[in-house]
């Protein structure tokens, strides 16, 4: 929005070209605003300027900025403003080691504390316009430390991450620019954020850091998260989400042994989650959750996200699965554009980039009516319908069409199994693993029709399950299907 033009007023020998140099406005905008043909002004010709008008934000978005700022206490450490300009050459061994360049890199390397502050290597004290390797084997030991620590050649070891990172350069005890150390160095963020604990008189602190180190990375500014909330559900819990024994004593022993309620991730694209659900269900986990918990904790919802700027909307509809189409609306207190509320999928993406908000994710983990609802909102919109779907499968020469899941994971051993799998690696993994391994042991007990499928060995199974971890060497499917082997649960039918 505009003021009113003002109106100014100038002799008949200037020319437009006069008041828009004065003004630092553009000759055209000034013709096209008067309706001038030409730049010539008539004699005490009135011409109008546009002038903007200061736009402070509405009472409501300054509020929850506020509320943000006072509830959860951000800080970041990173390279940026060491590294504001680009690197004249190669620092390290074989390097060009121009004394700029050098001293930038033993400042960094100092704030990741890999290099002594009382180091004896100051580059300005040789005199020199290049420096050898020779003058600074610290800090060449301190960059070949900082690509072990940091895992520095995860990032190009794929085409896939060195897309997602830019670039593919990489030399041991050098920097070059543009070359992952680089980039590292300038843009690996460490991040403390802290909270008041809900129900207990302290603060919560916790520290994060970008750069996940994940098959499931997208975006390298994003985080991994792992904190440490597990929480026990006994079956008597679970019982009013309406499951059978079996489901309940599995679910409660998955839960307990890894339903980590503390945990963000924020790393795969623009999709943001939290808690025990996974993020790769079809995109729509955090929308469906919020809605859920929104339509079943309103009061709650309000004071742990509403009061923050992070809202969802949602049809009232008696068919649960509905929520899944639930939209995410997300505060943007610093919209330079006045478009101060994002929806979708660029509330997603604010979500996952402005670190501070992840504050309010963390603090509701900590509420049993949250954790409830996130096992309930696991129930209705992943485990339930992998149950009630159905596989096509293959046992040697025969084809059985239309395997439904739950027929194929009967007892509280292989529930625990394909819940686990489920929760850690999403759907279409969990099916690309389980159904190779459920067709070979099919094969070797002859069952060959669905009918007969309802005998499968699950406790078999799961033994085939850890030797492909074993195989591929995938230390979770070994770890997992051991914990699930060997615990008390049944395996019989």
């Amino acid at each position: 929005m505009t003021n009113p033009s003002k109106i100014h007023s100038i002799p008949s020998s200037k020319l437009a070209t006069a008041p828009s140099e004065e003004k630092k406005i553009n000759t055209e905008n000034l013709e096209a605003l008067n309706r001038l043909e030409d730049d010539l002004l008539n004699l005490k010709h009135q011409f109008q300027e546009k002038q903007e008008e200061s736009h402070l934000p509405p009472d409501e978005v300054v509020y929850v900025q506020a509320k943000r700022n006072q509830d959860f206490h951000l800080t970041k450490t990173d390279g940026k403003t060491i590294f504001n300009q680009p690197l004249k050459g190669v620092v390290g061994w074989n390097g060009d080691n121009y004394p700029a360049d050098v001293q930038r890199i033993q400042k960094r390397l100092i704030q990741l504390e890999l290099l002594s502050p009382e180091h004896a290597e100051n580059p300005i004290s040789f005199g020199k316009k290049q420096l050898s390797a020779l003058d600074i084997p610290e800090t060449i030991d301190a960059i070949r430390a900082f690509q072990t620590r940091y895992h520095v050649e995860f990032w190009i070891n794929t085409l896939k991450r060195q897309k997602i990172v830019g670039t593919n350069l990489f030399k041991s005890g050098q920097v070059l620019p543009g070359c992952i150390t680089f980039k590292l160095l300038k843009e690996y963020t460490q991040y403390t954020l802290s909270y008041q604990h809900p129900f207990e008189e302290k603060k919560v602190k916790l520290f994060f850091n970008n750069f996940a180190e994940s098959i499931f990375t997208e975006q390298y500014d994003g985080v991994n998260y792992a904190g440490k909330l597990l929480v026990h559900f006994s079956s008597n819990d679970l019982a009013s989400l309406n499951v059978n024994r079996e489901l309940e004593n599995s679910l409660s022993f998955v839960l307990k042994n890894w339903g980590n309620f503390y945990t963000i991730q924020s790393h795969n694209n623009s999709i943001f989650s939290f808690g025990v659900l996974p993020f790769r269900f079809r995109g729509k986990t955090l929308n469906a959750f919020m809605a859920l918990l929104k339509d079943r904790e309103p009061q709650l919802f309000e004071e742990l996200f509403v009061q923050y700027g992070i809202d969802i909307e949602m049809e009232i509809s008696e068919d649960i699965l509905s929520y899944i189409d639930a939209k995410l609306q997300v505060m943007n207190p610093h919209a330079i554009d006045e478009n101060y509320n994002l929806i979708e999928e660029q509330a997603a993406i604010l979500l996952s980039k402005d670190k501070q908000l992840y504050g309010a994710f963390l603090r509701a983990s900590h509420y049993q009516a949250v954790q409830f609802r996130q096992v309930e909102a696991l129930l209705l919109f992943l485990i339930n319908p992998v149950l009630y779907s159905k596989w096509d499968l293959k046992i040697g020469k025969y084809l059985i069409f239309g395997v439904p899941v739950h027929q194929l994971f009967q007892t509280e051993k292989g529930l625990a199994l394909l819940i686990h799998t489920l929760m850690m690696r999403g759907y279409s993994v969990t099916e690309n693993i389980l159904k190779p391994i459920i067709e070979v042991q099919a094969y070797e007990q002859e069952l060959f029709s669905e009918e007969a499928l309802k005998n499968l060995d699950e406790k078999a199974l799961i033994e085939k399950f850890i030797d492909f971890g074993t195989k591929i060497i995938d230390r979770r499917a070994i770890e997992s299907g051991n914990l699930v082997l060997n615990s008390t649960l049944s395996h019989e039918k």
